[in-house]
């Protein structure tokens, strides 16, 4: 027996061995298999970018564009000081050619009376003139030391018409090298734009050239070094394992059987105790009116029972539209359905009573219905709470602010072709938006419309606050049917404008640390809660109720104007 389980030992023991380093050598083979192609696609990513630089002459794209720019501003600039240098020079030449045309004695202008030359001729026909002025007192005027003087100065203007001409080329010429040097810098600014646009391609290409060259060279690394520490638990798993306890004589053994029933029983008791406080201790969902309270540390306004017509959207709306019917006083037909639990519609009239005693002297107008996570209820929570409202003579206005996923007007059976967002862009009047479902009903909705593409900047928007606030003045309660706080900002800027929140949790759907979340976010916008509905509770006790009502279709009816509201 001793020699069969040291075989046995042994013959683990190499198992063992073999079967760890089986696997060691399936992941260096696999790794080794992907090294070369990732090589490869490092090398070819650096002969890519090695030929886009070749091709380009440069380094780096960046470094050669601040150059190119660079040398765009020298040759503007020297263009601009160019084309006023051209610009002087030409109105010189218009002006010198002028002066010359007029007159041979022409001298006010600059480029003349710069010219030491042109000076000396003039200085000499003046002084002729200046001879023949004196002479004239003294001889006649066809004497011969007139004629004399005459001769002289006559002589004298072709020299002086010679020497203008001469400094009006030199200018023509200037003119002529500055256009020449205006449009060679045209040319060479020209040029370095089209450098400058080809360069933009290639800098895109140096990026995307780049980035995969990073890709495969940190995907090499990575390879490389699991392969490095492949090879290291290779080199440590090359220790086999060793027996601690060697095989020894076998030794009687008294069991008693009703000592082991009773450590099993209880074993399994302590294991089964151990493991419902774990499950318990685990579960983050709150499933009691009772833990919402603890948590929120907020009052209980109202606890919904669950109902399970409203679980299914199609029966949702049969649900509302029964509960409507209820409310204007009409019997059942007897068409086959499901009648309404009176008990389900109750809870929410206690839930308005509860608002409406949180404080008598102030009475709340605006509230907005919130929920920490999507499907709490808290859109069917607006409804029948905007409905018992109405139930008890209440101006009741419902709107549906949830603009990414509005719902209202399918539970309620009415249009959304124009609502919330169409108020808010001023391109309907609230007497076109906002429709009554009966004539009988005080209850009134507003759509949330069509859908926008930046909710949150709708409802921090001036046209929002104006609108909530005629809404207060027309209605005695307006009730905001808003999206999820996790996540969206919607709720908090609607709330920061009514009279508060209402709460809503859906019980055995919402965890303790999303709620703790929510209320978090709460406490930093600093808005007003008024308290906390729990919804779908099971604990419930059955009432008697009277007969059931009949559902009918609810046809929505464009607002009527309306008077501002009176609180009853």
């Amino acid at each position: 027996m001793r020699a069969a389980l040291e075989a046995v030992s042994e013959a683990y023991l190499e198992y063992s061995l073999e079967e760890r380093q089986a696997e060691i050598r399936t992941g260096l083979d696999f790794i080794e298999a992907q090294l070369n192609p990732l090589q490869s696609q490092v090398n070819q990513q650096q002969q890519r970018l090695q030929v886009l630089r070749q091709e380009n002459n440069l380094i780096d794209p960046d470094s050669k564009g601040g150059e190119l720019s660079g040398q765009t501003s020298a040759f503007t600039s020297q263009q601009l000081e160019t084309q006023l240098e051209l610009q002087q020079a030409r109105s010189l030449y218009a002006e010198l050619e002028t002066e010359l045309a007029q007159s041979a004695e022409a001298g006010a202008s600059s480029a003349l009376t710069q010219n030491a030359r042109y000076q000396r001729l003039l200085d000499l026909i003046l002084d002729v003139n200046s001879q023949m002025a004196q002479g004239s007192s003294l001889f006649l005027e066809n004497s011969e030391e007139m004629q004399t003087l005459a001769d002289q100065r006559e002589s004298l203007y072709p020299l002086l018409r010679q020497e203008g001409q001469r400094v009006l080329e030199q200018v023509a010429s200037r003119v002529r090298e500055l256009e020449t040097r205006d449009q060679a810098l045209s040319e060479s600014i020209g040029n370095i734009n089209v450098r400058i646009d080809q360069l933009s391609e290639v800098s895109r290409q140096y990026t995307d050239i780049q980035r995969e060259l990073q890709i495969a060279t940190e995907n090499l690394s990575l390879f490389l070094a699991q392969r490095e520490a492949l090879r290291i638990d290779a080199a440590q798993e090359e220790i086999p394992w060793q027996v601690l306890t060697p095989p020894g004589e076998p030794s009687p053994v008294s069991a008693s059987v009703t000592r082991n029933a009773a450590l099993g029983i209880v074993l399994g008791l302590l294991i089964g105790i151990g493991t419902a406080l774990l499950l318990d201790k685990l579960s983050d969902f709150l499933y009691t009116p009772k833990q919402i309270k603890d948590v929120t540390k907020l009052p209980i306004l109202g606890v919904i029972p669950y109902y399970e017509e409203l679980e299914d959207s199609a029966s949702t709306a049969h649900v509302i539209a029964q509960s409507l019917q209820m409310s204007r006083g009409a019997m059942s037909n007897g068409n086959g359905h499901r009648p309404i639990d009176p008990a389900f519609v109750e809870a929410f009239r206690s839930l308005w009573t509860n608002i409406r005693l949180l404080n008598p002297d102030a009475p709340v107008r605006s509230l907005v219905i919130g929920s920490a996570v999507p499907n709490s209820g808290k859109s069917t929570v607006a409804i029948f709470l905007a409905q018992a409202a109405a139930a008890m003579g209440q101006r009741v206005l419902l709107v549906d602010t949830d603009l990414r996923r509005p719902s209202l007007h399918g539970h309620l059976g009415v249009n959304n072709t124009r609502g919330l967002t169409d108020l808010i862009s001023a391109s309907v009047t609230p007497h076109q938006a906002i429709q009554r479902l009966s004539k009988e009903d005080y209850l009134f909705v507003l759509t949330a419309g069509s859908a926008p593409p930046d909710p949150p900047k709708f409802f921090a928007s001036r046209r929002m606050q104006s609108l909530m606030e005629e809404f207060h003045k027309t209605f005695d309660l307006v009730i905001y049917d808003t999206p999820p706080l996790m996540g969206y900002a919607d709720a908090l800027l609607l709330t920061a404008r009514a009279d508060g929140m209402v709460l809503v949790s859906r019980l055995g759907k919402l965890k303790r640390s999303q709620l703790e979340q929510a209320l978090e976010d709460l406490k930093v916008a600093g808005v007003s809660v008024l308290g906390a509905v729990a919804n779908g509770s099971k604990d419930r006790v059955s009432t008697p109720y009277p007969p059931a009502y009949a559902p009918q279709e609810v046809v929505g009816e464009i607002l009527e104007p309306s008077h501002p509201g009176q609180q009853n």
